[in-house]
């Protein structure tokens, strides 16, 4: 079934920022800014929208980090044929602390 959201609708509110924070942070980086700007505002996202989406901000949120993180992977195993970089970027820290890996 088909469902419409109204404009101001907290599920409206609520896609539309993901939409954003995707648009912004979509062209995986591998500067510490990039990792440590991506785990903000995905808090921010969260945090704002936890309540009112009955924690669905937060599965999304933390989807977006794990995608992000498999791009970053996925590029650095086509860059070097292996995988080979540490597990110490702020997006892997984000991921363990708050169980990421489960989805």
């Amino acid at each position: 079934m088909k469902a419409e959201f109204k404009k101001d609708s907290a599920e409206y509110k609520m896609m539309a920022d993901y939409y954003n924070l995707m648009k912004d942070f979509w062209g995986v980086e591998e500067s510490g800014e990039y990792w440590t700007g991506l785990v903000e505002k995905t808090d921010e996202f969260i945090k704002k929208h936890e309540e009112a989406s009955g924690g669905f901000s937060r599965r999304l949120g933390y989807a977006f980090v794990c995608r992000c993180e498999e791009i970053y992977y996925e590029g650095k195993k086509n860059k070097e044929g292996e995988l080979g970089v540490e597990n110490t970027n702020d997006a892997l820290i984000y991921r363990s602390k708050n169980h990421c890996n489960r989805f």
